[in-house]
């Protein structure tokens, strides 16, 4: 007689990590939208995420309720992935330099800064 036991558990880590990476990038985009400086709300409004990588389309007359919902909206389309990878991205040409400290509404490197602050929660 003989005995065997399956312990596999790559299902259950593929589900973890497909839950943690959309649960992530959920907090990340929200918190990226809300502390966007703003002037006109443009830059607000064109954070994209996709499982596709870097969305290179800046629309002017986009506002940051439709990059929230769209944003999630893409996350949810990672659900069925294994190990997703999302990428969120912002395609205005200004971001570097508003990243950079070029507004007096937050620091420099207020991107990393947040990056940051999910890692330590």
């Amino acid at each position: 007689m003989s005995f065997e036991l399956d312990l596999s558990i790559a299902d259950e880590i593929q589900i973890e990590v497909n839950n943690e990476t959309r649960f992530v990038t959920d907090k990340l985009l929200t918190r990226l939208i809300f502390v966007s400086p703003e002037d006109t709300g443009a830059f607000k409004g064109n954070w994209y995420v996709s499982p596709r990588g870097v969305n290179r389309t800046f629309d002017i007359n986009r506002r940051s309720a439709v990059a929230l919902t769209e944003g999630i909206a893409n996350i949810e389309l990672a659900k069925p992935i294994n190990f997703p990878t999302l990428t969120i991205s912002n395609p205005a040409d200004y971001g570097e330099a508003l990243n950079s400290g070029h507004s007096a509404q937050q620091p420099a490197m207020f991107v990393e800064l947040e990056i940051q602050k999910l890692g330590n929660n």
